[in-house]
């Protein structure tokens, strides 16, 4: 065998090294002279004959003819094979990594066709004590779906287990049975989290911080350059009303301003699921509309907000379908025009009748000619449904609300 080195990286050695080189880095072929200069290799040439005594002969005769003859050491050959083996595991590592990032954004793309942001399974949370005994089953086979783009209300007295149901959507607690999905991807997967926006019950921020401060803090937790983060500070700063205070320390704001910056602090990320905890907690009427009207807001943006309150005139204003808990157990679920229907009355609108007409009713209308505006049920509040559905609930203990797609054939039935 004679070992060349060559000014053409023709040889397979050589081209090889290229051929990896320009796959791994984009680069393309520069002149021969540079490029054996650059790998620091002697090309190989098997063509020739052990028995060829005449190393000088070309065996690949160019214009420029071959640039020196150097016999290359087994020590050589093996720095070679490991540059190879190196170009190759490049390679492979940067194939690797675009297939990843090809399948991240398949992923994306399927999840945000995807209607349900939220898909609750059969969750049970149950706290035990030191000794493992159970304590409390605060959430008894839950199932239900949140829709993109919706406002869903979670409703239900002190210890229904509304906290406990959003601490387990966002992974702080791990559930005890069921399944829990959130984008697809299982709660306690934490890179969902760069997707959402918490406001709990009570914020806790840091007291010696303003606004400013408060909201540059957290956002140095997600992607973006420093122009960025200030103009989303600005905006949500000018989103919650606190343009007026954006300097002052946060000890001395008042409950209603503190709410504000923390869900501030909350959209701070632009999330695509909003879980509120009681966000007109401490607020005052003309918060309490602004605070009803950002959440409108949210959703024509196209962003899932789930928020939890007590309420109810809040919930009924602002959320498209609710869901009562009771005692860990799902009650009532559905739209909240629907379920505030009564089914077991009609009424008719019309226009302005006399007071005869009014007598005769509806057997007469077309008598006096009178427009019938629409023929409907009557609606109650969100109150009544609140206190009707717990007090049932205090009286036959163990009913559950049930999906439709969930229930049993005998459920049906019956």
């Amino acid at each position: 065998m004679i070992l060349l080195a060559k000014h053409t990286p023709c040889l397979r050695a050589n081209e090889g090294l290229f051929r990896y080189r320009n796959q791994v880095f984009g680069a393309e072929t520069r002149d021969d002279q540079s490029s054996v200069r650059d790998f620091g290799i002697l090309a190989i040439d098997d063509r020739a004959s052990k028995d060829d005594t005449s190393p000088q002969k070309p065996l690949f005769p160019t214009s420029s003819g071959f640039r020196s003859y150097s016999p290359v050491c087994p020590n050589s050959l093996i720095r070679l094979r490991q540059q190879a083996s190196k170009f190759e595991s490049v390679h492979n590592r940067q194939r690797g990594l675009e297939r990843c990032l090809l399948d991240s954004q398949r992923e994306k793309e399927r999840m945000d066709n995807d209607s349900s942001v939220i898909q609750i399974r059969n969750l049970t949370k149950i706290y035990r004590d030191f000794w493992g005994r159970k304590k409390v089953e605060a959430v008894k086979s839950l199932s239900l779906d949140v829709n993109k783009g919706e406002v869903f209300g979670l409703l239900g007295p002190n210890g229904s287990g509304k906290t406990t149901t959003l601490k387990l959507l966002l992974g702080l607690l791990f559930p005890t049975e069921g399944e829990l999905k959130i984008f697809g991807k299982p709660a306690t997967n934490v890179e969902k989290n760069e997707r959402i926006g918490y406001l709990p019950e009570e914020s806790y921020l840091y007291r010696f911080l303003n606004a400013e401060e408060t909201l540059d803090f957290y956002s140095r937790l997600f992607k973006g350059s420093s122009a960025e983060r200030q103009k989303r500070i600005d905006e949500l700063i000018d989103m919650v009303g606190l343009k007026h205070a954006r300097r002052r320390q946060l000890k001395e704001y008042s409950k209603g301003m503190t709410r504000r910056i923390g869900l501030a602090q909350a959209l701070i990320n632009n999330p695509d699921l909003v879980l509120l905890d009681e966000p007109t907690s401490g607020l005052d009427p003309l918060g309490t509309r602004d605070m009803k009207d950002l959440i409108l807001k949210l959703k024509e943006e196209g962003k899932t907000v789930v928020m939890c309150s007590h309420l109810l005139a809040d919930v009924q204003d602002v959320c498209d379908r609710i869901a009562i808990l009771f005692q860990g157990e799902l009650k009532v679920l559905g739209k909240v025009d629907e379920l505030l229907q009564e089914q077991e009355v009609t009424q008719l609108r019309t226009s302005r009748l006399s007071d005869a007409a009014i007598e005769e009713v509806q057997a007469v209308l077309q008598k006096h000619e009178a427009e019938l505006v629409d023929v409907d049920h009557p609606t109650t509040n969100l109150e009544d449904l609140f206190l009707k559905t717990v007090y049932e609930s205090k009286a036959r203990p163990g009913q559950r609300y049930i999906p439709e797609e969930q229930a049993s054939p005998s459920a049906a039935s019956e």
